[in-house]
């Protein structure tokens, strides 16, 4: 077991789950957090006047608790097999998600 090959599949798993989790809401989304109330609320309630749900904090924890069960997957994963896995997309990964996610977002920077 080694911990510099779980840190890696822990990050590529987060980024991808949180850019699903993200745009597949409400599909996987855990929790809703109603700020004006203070509340939490499971899945994806109507809040009806009560304002709008923060769905930011279920999309951490979905992140987290898939890139943890992956990582802790690398880390049982055979050191042979491990080998045989392009480093690099531990880099191209990212860098592509990064890029979709600006493309995604283009609006917030005035961009049509």
């Amino acid at each position: 077991m080694n911990l510099s090959r779980a840190c890696p599949a822990f990050s590529v798993i987060f980024m991808i789950v949180y850019l699903a989790s993200m745009f597949l809401h409400p599909n996987l989304t855990i929790f809703t957090f109603a700020p004006r109330s203070g509340d939490w609320h499971m899945g994806v309630p109507d809040l009806g006047r009560g304002g709008p749900g923060m769905f930011w904090f279920s999309w951490l924890t979905t992140a987290f608790l898939a890139g943890l069960g992956g990582g802790l997957v690398a880390l049982f994963v055979p050191q042979d097999v491990g080998k045989k896995v392009w480093t690099g997309w531990v880099w191209v990964v990212p860098v592509l998600l990064t890029a979709f996610l600006l493309y995604i977002e283009r609006t917030w920077f005035g961009i049509k």
